[in-house]
């Protein structure tokens, strides 16, 4: 498996609803838990989904799309911190002290892919990926 990386664009939006239309768990978050908190939960997960294509259109893009071949099957909302106030409520992600940072505060992998569908192995949870994604991560951030 050879991945392409991209950042979240507004042409990539159809990537980000493929890789997260299934999850029952992004279905409803849509990262937007870190920017606005609990109030994320308590919402419909289409308004979520609303709120965060607003967030790609307004740009920069708020994160990287791991793709194989077409098909997207990771994701890692990476954005300058004070775009993800709620770290900040959290003890142990507080800051240390007030330089500009980055912050990666998800990462999402398909787990399960329709063969049918896409023609690739159910599964792409691997290590490799991980790392790949990471790396990608770190080459990604501004320099300085």
């Amino acid at each position: 498996m050879k991945l392409t990386i991209r950042p979240l664009t507004p042409d990539l939006w159809h990537a980000v609803e493929d890789l997260f239309g299934d999850s029952a768990v992004c279905s409803r978050c849509w990262c937007m838990y870190w920017r606005i908190g609990a109030a994320s939960r308590k919402r419909r997960g289409t308004t979520n989904r609303e709120a965060f294509r607003e967030v790609v259109k307004r740009g920069p893009p708020p994160g990287l799309l791991a793709f194989d071949g077409d098909i997207p099957v990771g994701w890692c909302q990476l954005t300058p911190r004070d775009q993800v106030p709620k770290l900040d409520r959290a003890w142990r992600l507080k800051r240390v002290d007030n330089l500009p940072v980055w912050a990666l505060s998800c990462f999402y992998v398909r787990k399960v892919l329709s063969q049918a569908r896409h023609h690739l192995p159910p599964d792409h949870r691997g290590l490799e990926e991980s790392e790949a994604r990471t790396s990608a991560c770190a080459r990604s951030l501004p320099s300085g």
